[in-house]
């Protein structure tokens, strides 16, 4: 599916004269599913997540491969109040679904951009391009050219040593998770369409 921001965002990096590899591919619902069908590593995936910080919103955008670390943002702005953005919210302001949004923040978007260190650590990045369907992949150096973020650290502990739990807590996760997707499922007729049940679904699954 095309969208407003996909179309936007070739415009800007025409204009901008950046260079850049565009890849429509299968509907990728997690950072995982995008890092599989781009066949590149995890931590080449930028994920960039729009938080409420205060009363304004901001993007941050870090290493696929690692989890946000809410204390260091609000130790590095000086902060109390941070959440991530609402799925409803972010739709209002940008008309992005989750797992779309790309890694440019003004003028591109509305929002203030910092990014971690971590996307440091490659050569190249791949990104959303505002859809499921669309992918970026660009030199780093181009990126941060055009991003112009602005970088400390907020990231901490892989996706994958976050995964490990001890058995207990394993057992409550898997039941948890079960009725998670059985209190969705009880809700058909109240979502909008069976693709956005699929999304609601597979996107609890994996958390």
């Amino acid at each position: 599916m095309v969208t407003a921001t996909l179309l936007d965002l070739r415009k800007w990096l025409e204009q901008e004269d950046v260079p850049h590899q565009e890849i429509k591919h299968a509907s990728t619902l997690t950072l995982e599913d995008r890092a599989r069908v781009l066949g590149v590593g995890l931590q080449s995936c930028v994920e960039t997540i729009l938080m409420k910080v205060v009363d304004s919103f901001t993007l941050f955008a870090l290493s696929a491969d690692l989890r946000m670390n809410s204390a260091a943002i609000k130790e590095q702005l000086g902060i109390h109040e941070l959440r991530p953005a609402k799925d409803d919210e972010q739709w209002s302001m940008t008309t992005l679904v989750p797992n779309t949004m790309t890694p440019f923040g003004e003028p591109f978007m509305p929002f203030p951009l910092y990014a971690d260190p971590s996307i440091l650590r490659n050569t190249r990045v791949a990104f959303s391009a505002g859809t499921l369907t669309h992918s970026i992949i660009m030199r780093l150096d181009h990126y941060l050219r055009l991003a112009k973020p602005e970088i400390f650290q907020f990231a901490s502990e892989s996706r994958q040593s976050g995964s490990i739990l001890k058995p207990s807590q394993g057992k409550e996760k898997i039941k948890s998770s079960q009725l998670l997707r059985t209190t969705i499922a009880r809700k058909i007729p109240s979502v909008g369409g069976v693709a956005h049940l699929r999304y609601l679904i597979l996107r609890n699954a994996s958390c």
